[in-house]
């Protein structure tokens, strides 16, 4: 949490009663001079503390400009204050005014939140006068944090709604569980037009995906989830206990079960700590038709006072038509469903083929949402998807997006020709066109619409889009330089808008990707079969690559493998590992892979024309290194290009003495035993997210136990995987901007993985009785440890690389692989 200086101190000054000062003649003209002086309203602020966070929330202060959230640590009014949130006035408590902390919260410690109205000069909003509005003062809230064990099960943490003394653990029974999420009016789930319905108690610090198993068979390849999660509704956000309604459609006659899995929404509580209940099964009579409807038009007519839905008839599975008393349409204005029937007559259009509704609507500033249902009365069928339409305003504009890419369309292989996607925002807002200009590739400006030349439309094309919302147009051979394409939608009744795209960088090259490198220590004298001790100096090296096939060749490229000269100087201090290297020792390359050479980038597959690419792999061998840590990188060229790829670094540690037996690296050969380390973001598209790093102990050779009778082999025995005593694994990180160093990397230290799952694995243990095999009971036994770690709170624009090292008291630490993840933002 970043550290902010505490704002309290002025605002006490600026704190005066609310009441108005006049700084002009009263009945003046606007002259510049401050007309009024006031301070805003104390915010009334509400915090409600739950297992493993805390809610806060407070009401809106009319004027203000925006709020500011500040907690401190300890509850102490002296301390700096922490900045956690900052909301815009525009906001609303239904949507915004609210903060669910999460942060480092510790059990029975008292957490105090303050909330401050931010003011300024309205004259903006108030031409005819100067209104200054003071910050308000600081309304406040305390709470202590409840923060149960880790190892609490999601829907378990309800045990502890009442607080944790520390000590004693509480666990509910399934019964327990079940009875607390569903409610008092809802036992199980039902049936209701054309839908699967139910009802939990949601709880302010869970989140909820809702699952669908048809018959008995339940699978997670079978789940839907509700678009109606408490993550989007005030009232299942921060409200506990809130009924949280939820709908599913059901496609086919038959019996449905409805599971609901809880995930607690405090990071400390993850993984496989869901829980999953089961609330109900109800058996559904379907009326059969080939499709469902489709609402092709939802919008209002009729200055306001109606909404007119239209939408394709379906024909039964029969082959009968339906008519317009098949169908019904429902619209709702509330976040959880709540469907009522339109007020107008389903009725067919001229041709037949279309339905429509016409639809009265008393309140046109709120937003609806409208759903057709096949029915014949008695039987439900498919239902349309649904369709939104939002509050009435003359100042709607049609929408749409715009972007574009470079690749080769033709034979010539050349990044010089662009494709461009052009999408409307609605289904019935239409491309009315689209231009094209092109600039130079040192324009730095920003086209508008009044740039274009509107004198050629480019070409429009579908592609077999059955959507009718995105359209296509090709630019090829341009010159090198920057491409910009304006699209133009309209929408009937609405204005017309001019989008630009972003520019799109044409170098009239092929566009190169970066090769991938994996590095593995062995022993290339001793194999599994073989008896002795492996003496582990020599290196085996690939390098992949992913090359088109409609377009490129293997044979256009070249991939210098590097390696240090000298051995890399590891030093390990307390808080990082920092890997030393002369830039000149990476000196003349190792090992060239190219057409015809030594060294030869092949692939395993056969070409096929409807192949996109093919993989190419080159191994190289290094055999009886000196004992110590080796870099290694891989530079890829183009006979077409200037520019230049070059691997991430991967590092080879040699150690002859005795070793750890196991540190996370790649397994060459076999991937369904790759243990190597790996990251990824939790949440990619967030502004910050956690990092998840995992690696897998799994020795599945050394396992397996046989014996063999009357030349039959059976298997007898499994030894289970162990952690390997005395060892201790600690992470390190390092920002990807840090691996431009050419000298120096150092990775930061996270912290030591503890955290690990075993995954059971079965089998039959055969005794040989003299004559034949007999088959044994099934025995459970350890498979492989699963061991991870949570880096949390990362920014997703950058990128990071870790690695772990193990360490034992008396041997010489080992270094994993090097584990990437790439900023998403």
């Amino acid at each position: 949490m970043k550290k902010i200086l505490s704002v309290f101190a002025a605002v006490s000054a600026l704190a005066l009663a609310a009441t108005f000062v006049s700084c002009g003649d009263s009945g003046d003209e606007f002259n510049g001079a401050t007309d009024t002086v006031f301070t805003l309203g104390t915010p009334s602020v509400t915090a409600k503390a739950y297992p493993g966070i805390n809610i806060v929330s407070w009401q809106p202060v009319p004027n203000a400009f925006k709020y500011e959230l500040y907690r401190y640590e300890t509850g102490n009014v002296t301390d700096s204050a922490n900045l956690v949130k900052v909301v815009t006035a525009s906001a609303t408590l239904a949507d915004d005014l609210y903060y669910e902390d999460t942060d480092d919260l510790q059990n029975k410690v008292s957490y105090t939140y303050k909330v401050l109205a931010v003011g300024g000069n309205l004259s903006d909003h108030t031409p005819a006068r100067d209104v200054i509005a003071k910050d308000s003062n600081a309304g406040s809230a305390t709470v202590t944090a409840i923060v149960p064990p880790v190892a609490t099960s999601a829907l378990n943490l309800a045990a502890y709604e009442s607080g944790y003394d520390g000590s004693k653990t509480k666990e509910l029974s399934d019964s327990e569980k079940k009875n607390y999420l569903l409610t008092a009016d809802s036992t199980d789930i039902y049936s209701l037009k054309a839908e699967l319905a139910a009802a939990i108690r949601a709880k302010a610090y869970l989140e909820y995906d809702i699952m669908l198993s048809a018959g008995d068979k339940y699978s997670l390849d079978t789940v839907w989830t509700s678009s109606l999660t408490p993550a989007t509704s005030l009232a299942s956000t921060i409200v506990n206990n809130t009924v949280l309604p939820i709908t599913g459609s059901v496609t086919a006659a038959g019996d449905y079960t409805v599971y609901v899995k809880a995930k607690a929404k405090s990071p400390y509580y993850i993984g496989d700590k869901d829980d999953i209940v089961k609330i109900g099964t109800v058996t559904y009579d379907v009326l059969e038709a080939e499709a469902a409807p489709t609402i092709t038009t939802a919008k209002y007519t009729d200055n306001g006072k109606t909404i007119r839905v239209i939408f394709t008839p379906v024909t039964l599975a029969d082959g009968k038509k339906t008519t317009v008393e098949n169908y019904v349409v429902y619209r709702t204005a509330k976040a959880y469903g709540g469907y009522t029937k339109a007020s107008g007559s389903v009725t067919a259009s001229d041709s037949d083929t279309t339905f429509f509704v016409d639809d009265t609507i008393e309140n046109n500033a709120q937003a609806y949402t409208y759903v057709v249902v096949l029915t014949d009365g008695t039987k439900y069928g498919k239902t349309s998807a649904t369709e939104d339409v939002g509050a009435y305003t003359t100042s709607f504009v049609a929408t749409g997006s715009v972007t574009g890419g470079v690749y080769s369309k033709d034979s010539d292989g050349i990044q010089n020709d662009v494709k461009w996607i052009i999408t409307a925002g609605t289904v019935d807002t239409k491309v009315d066109a689209a231009y094209l200009l092109t600039k130079d590739a040192n324009y730095t400006g920003t086209p508008v619409a009044a740039d274009f030349d509107k004198t050629t439309k480019l070409t429009l094309v579908t592609e077999n889009a059955t959507d009718g919302k995105t359209y296509y147009a090709y630019t090829p051979n341009l010159s090198k330089g920057k491409a910009y394409v304006l699209a133009v939608f309209s929408r009937d009744g609405y204005e017309t808008k001019s989008v630009v795209s972003t520019a799109v960088d044409v170098t009239g090259e092929p566009s190169l990707s970066a090769p991938t490198l994996a590095v593995s220590v062995y022993d290339n004298t001793v194999t599994a079969a073989s008896t002795g001790t492996p003496t582990e100096n020599d290196v085996i090296i690939n390098v992949t690559d992913e090359i088109k096939t409609d377009s490129d060749t293997i044979s256009n490229y070249t991939y210098k493998l590097y390696r240090t000269k000298s051995t890399v100087t590891k030093d390990i201090t307390d808080g990082a590992i920092t890997f030393k290297y002369d830039s000149a020792d990476w000196g003349e390359p190792v090992a060239t892979f190219e057409p015809n050479g030594t060294y030869e980038m092949k692939s395993d597959e056969d070409y096929d024309k409807s192949q996109t690419a093919v993989t190419y792999t080159g191994v190289y061998t290094e055999a009886d290194l000196a004992d110590g840590v080796y870099a290694y990188k891989v530079v890829k060229t183009s006979s077409k290009s200037t520019d230049v790829k070059t691997t991430d670094l991967q590092y080879a540690v040699v150690n002859t003495g005795d070793q750890i037996a196991y540190v996370p690296e790649y397994t060459l050969g076999d991937s369904s035993q790759n243990q190597a380390l790996s990251a990824s973001f939790v949440t990619p598209s967030a502004a910050k997210s956690n990092v998840r790093i995992t690696f897998v102990k799994d020795n599945t050779t050394e396992k397996e136990k046989k014996e063999s009778h009357d030349s039959v082999e059976q298997v007898v025995g499994y030894e289970e995987e162990t952690e390997e005593a005395g060892v201790t694994y600690t992470l390190y990180r390092t920002d990807l901007a840090a691996l431009n160093s050419k000298t120096e990397v150092v990775y930061t230290k996270v912290g030591t993985v503890t955290e690990k799952t075993a995954t059971k694995g079965i089998y039959i243990k055969y005794t040989w009785n003299g004559t034949a095999w007999d088959a044994g009971t099934s025995t459970e036994y350890t498979r492989y440890l699963t061991y991870s770690y949570i880096d949390e709170n990362l920014s997703t624009g950058n990128g990071y690389k870790y690695i772990v090292v193990a360490s034992k008291a008396g041997l010489a630490d080992r270094i994993s692989n090097a584990a990437t993840v790439s900023g998403a933002n």
